[in-house]
């Protein structure tokens, strides 16, 4: 039995035991889920960025995102720390204080309010 193997009680009462209490190993899966991947699959990495599948494949093109690593022809993966890294680093754009629409509108107003 490996080091990794757990054990569950087969059989138990309310109290968490009965009178034929048998233990049986449980394998755990390779990739714990208490261990953050290093490397992630294309949709883990859109995940990980907070942005849709489709988005993050747009966002491939972008000078600032890291390169894919290939593992083979068709395993793609993201290094996780690179991603992070990425995303502290890309370019932010100042969002107008007042929305496109809005200031539309008011622009319009000011043009009709000065020829009357």
């Amino acid at each position: 039995m490996s080091k990794r193997a757990e054990f569950s009680m087969i059989g138990r009462g309310q109290n968490g035991a009965s009178a034929g209490e048998q233990c049986q190993p449980v394998q755990q899966s390779a990739h714990s889920p208490n261990i953050a991947p290093l490397l992630l699959t294309p949709a883990q990495a859109a995940s990980f960025v907070g942005v849709g599948e489709s988005t993050f494949q747009a966002l491939r093109n972008e000078p600032w995102m890291p390169l894919p690593i290939v593992l083979g022809p068709r395993i793609v993966r993201w290094s996780r720390i690179e991603l992070e890294q990425a995303v502290a680093n890309m370019p932010r754009v100042r969002e107008p204080s007042e929305p496109a629409q809005l200031m539309r509108a008011r622009i319009d107003r000011m043009k009709r309010g000065s020829h009357a």
